[in-house]
């Protein structure tokens, strides 16, 4: 190694992809003594090679019993100057080595654990970023997979350990951190004796505060407990199949049946009961019974009619009135409504009581249109112990009956998932939600999640001030300073104005009074950024972006971005926003360039890509684990392999390969979602768009003439332009 030179002799050992490395070596300059050898395969000459041209000390790794892998993971400890002794041994394997380079450069020696597999190390040092130990979890026996579930608890603050033991599988752990964040009693179903799937349904069931009792016991299924859950979800009977007699399948076909049937009254069968005297006709819901004369009453007394209708089925919710008024009227062949049920009333389902306004307005919209972001409301202070929410509990339904006397079962209220987040705290009385710290409160509606977030405040930030970094909520009463950086993981509200500073929020970005960029300034939300202006600055946001004059602006918008108001314009710079734009104007009568780009990018067609493949690989996956299932089903009696080993790991697996379908099917349909308004995406322009304006979307570009009232949308291959919906161009 290292003895050959780079004549042409010597070349002729290598291949074509060795000799395209030592080429470029010698194209470099570098000394391709020190790779050229053919033993060598060309991603270690490669990874050798980049070594050389940053100037770092290849003897570490130039050595034929390093894979370019480990070559790579030294290499990059060389660059950022780690001391790479530590894991530069080719024993280790590359994974192993890539988790000590990362804890050297977190400042954690991984070295000293090379006995753990790879998963593990990577949980320590995750670990160690949130200053968390779990050297005394991994020496208790527990393995990677609960390792990341009990790190993330602990990340979180939740204190697990009372209820974690080696023997939980990682899913077992995990359900056990659900529950303890959705405030759920754990303990009900944290034992042995439970596998994952049941401790998911039970914990499922305690979040949807339905009463566990009815299916708590581990000889369900979890199936079986599936079954029952959602009949409780529903507001049924479940006494009807609440038995383990049934298996899953008789339970779910009996819980469809009663679906079916709860909400509908009666037989539903006409019944009609015809002499020559009379006609009983009762409808098809059993809720209405019509009597018809169809000859004289002959001295037949209002007893004698009910003994008739008692005599044919018609028991209850006869009608007195109706009654008397066909004896009084006696008319022949017409119908009189002498009976009528009572239909079932469905209880009140359970709701939040709360003490704050859960919907805040946090701009309003003055006369002409515009942005008022003077009187909006961004955030509820709340201080510690302060009572956030209190449950009221769903409440049973009224039943009902039909006019044979059959009782209408009426379905109970739905109860509300509990509520779940940081920062607060649910009382023993399991309904009251309590502030477990100063701050302002945030509520999520869909995600059933109530956060107290630490809020920090400032009269104004400068550069006497300093930068602020914030785990939660910044605040600033005045002006914000040229040069300063705030950074906060949730929301940044200014009062005043904003100049060349530097925001980053990991929610959202509110400025009353704009900001003044001076080409200098940067706005990044994960959230939406609203803003009474923007000039000159460089915008990310994650979400929407909604101000009332964009000037000499640099912008990535994913979500859409409104320009609102008589005067919503944007004038120069470039915008980017993937879902559209409405705006009053684009540009300035003296041409200045503006560019606009709506639609599809690059990214969101390879994240489809990647949503395809993985699709496409878990299917595969899912029929070989049901073929080998179906083999069992053919070689062997259902006692039998309902108590083989294999067969439920196959099983096990299935419904976990079935779990990850369905969070790709979600996450396909949201992206589906997406992709559906991005590529609906258009640019309405309420007055006018000048001269030196071009808009692109996707691969297709428009260059503007004044034109006044339109909106520009793709088509096939081109952009079309459209003023009061007729189409002008193309």
């Amino acid at each position: 190694m290292g003895d050959y030179s780079a004549s042409l002799g010597n070349l002729k050992q290598f291949d074509e992809d060795q000799m395209e490395e030592i080429r470029i070596g010698m194209e470099e300059g570098l000394d391709v003594s020190i790779y050229a050898d053919p033993e060598y395969m060309p991603l270690q000459m490669e990874a050798i090679r980049l070594g050389l041209e940053k100037g770092l000390d290849v003897s570490k790794y130039a050595n034929r019993k390093f894979d370019w892998f480990q070559m790579d993971e030294i290499r990059l400890g060389l660059e950022y100057d780690l001391p790479v002794s530590r894991y530069a041994n080719p024993e280790l394997s590359y994974q192993i080595m890539h988790e000590i380079r990362l804890g050297l450069a977190a400042g954690i020696d991984l070295g000293r654990r090379t006995d753990l597999d790879w998963k593990t190390l990577e949980q320590l040092r995750l670990a160690h970023t949130y200053g968390i130990d779990l050297d005394s979890y991994v020496d208790r026996g527990y393995n990677s997979y609960q390792l990341e579930e009990i790190r993330i608890a602990l990340e979180t603050g939740i204190d697990i350990d009372l209820y974690l033991r080696p023997d939980f599988r990682a899913a077992a752990i995990r359900e056990i951190r659900l529950g303890l964040e959705e405030f759920v009693d754990v303990s009900v179903y944290a034992k042995v004796e439970y596998s994952w799937m049941q401790m998911r349904e039970l914990r499922l069931a305690l979040s949807e505060q339905l009463d566990v009792s009815k299916f708590s016991s581990p000889l369900y299924n979890w199936r079986q407990m599936r079954e029952i859950r959602l009949g409780l979800a529903d507001g049924l009977n479940i006494d009807v199949y609440n038995n383990l007699m049934y298996t899953e399948y008789d339970m779910h076909n009996m819980r469809v049946a009663l679906l079916k049937t709860v909400d509908i009254t009666g037989s539903n069968q006409q019944h009609n009961i015809s002499t020559t005297n009379f006609l009983i006709s009762v409808s098809e819901d059993g809720m209405e019974a019509d009597f018809t004369l169809l000859s004289p009453l002959h001295g037949r007394t209002k007893s004698k009619i009910r003994n008739l209708l008692k005599e044919n089925g018609i028991t209850t919710g006869v009608q007195k009135t109706m009654l008397e008024k066909l004896i009084s009227e006696h008319r022949l062949n017409t119908p009189y409504i002498l009976a009528t049920g009572v239909p079932s009333q469905k209880g009140r389902d359970g709701y939040y009581q709360f003490s704050f306004d859960p919907k805040l307005i946090r701009s309003k919209t003055k006369s002409d249109g515009s942005l008022d972001l003077n009187n909006g409301q961004f955030f509820h202070i709340v201080k510690k112990g302060e009572k956030l929410a209190v449950y009221q509990p769903a409440e049973n339904g009224k039943d009902g009956y039909n006019v044979y006397g059959e009782t209408l079962p009426a379905k109970r209220g739905k109860e509300q998932k509990r509520l779940h987040g940081k920062g607060v705290i649910l009382l023993p009385d399991g309904k009251t939600y309590q502030a477990l710290t100063d701050g302002c409160v945030k509520y999520y509606e869909e995600k059933s999640e109530l956060n107290v977030v630490k809020m920090v405040v400032y009269n104004e930030v400068t550069f006497a001030t300093g930068d602020i970094h914030f785990e939660g909520n910044v605040y600033v009463t005045g002006t914000v300073g040229d040069g300063v950086t705030i950074t906060a993981t949730e929301d940044i509200i200014v009062d005043g104005s904003v100049e060349a500073a530097h925001l980053r929020a990991g929610k959202n970005i509110y400025l009353r009074r704009g900001i003044h960029g001076k080409h200098r300034g940067t706005l990044y939300a994960d959230g939406s950024i609203i803003s009474s202006f923007c000039e000159s600055v460089k915008i990310h946001c994650g979400e929407n972006f909604h101000t009332n004059y964009c000037m000499d602006v640099r912008a990535e918008i994913e979500g859409f971005t409104e320009i609102m108001g008589k005067k919503g314009s944007i004038v120069g710079g470039y915008i980017e926003s993937l879902c559209g734009i409405t705006c009053t104007t684009i540009g300035n009568p003296a041409g200045i360039e503006t560019h606009i780009r709506i639609g599809p990018t690059e990214k969101m067609t390879e994240r489809i890509r990647y949503m395809l493949m993985a699709d496409d690989r878990v299917r595969k996956e899912l029929l070989l684990l049901q073929k080998g299932l179906e083999k069992f089903h053919t070689q062997y009696k259902p006692e039998v392999y309902h108590n083989m080993d294999m067969y439920k790991k196959i099983e096990n697996a299935i419904y976990t390969k079935n779990l990850e379908m369905q969070q790709l099917n979600e996450a396909e349909q949201k992206l589906d979602s997406e992709m559906y308004e991005v590529r609906n995406a258009k640019v309405i322009v309420r007055k006018k768009v000048y001269e030196g304006v071009d808009v692109r979307i996707e691969d297709v570009k428009w260059e503007a003439t004044e034109s006044e009232n339109i909106n520009l949308c793709k088509k096939q291959n081109n952009i079309v332009v459209n003023r009061n919906n007729d189409s002008l161009e193309k």
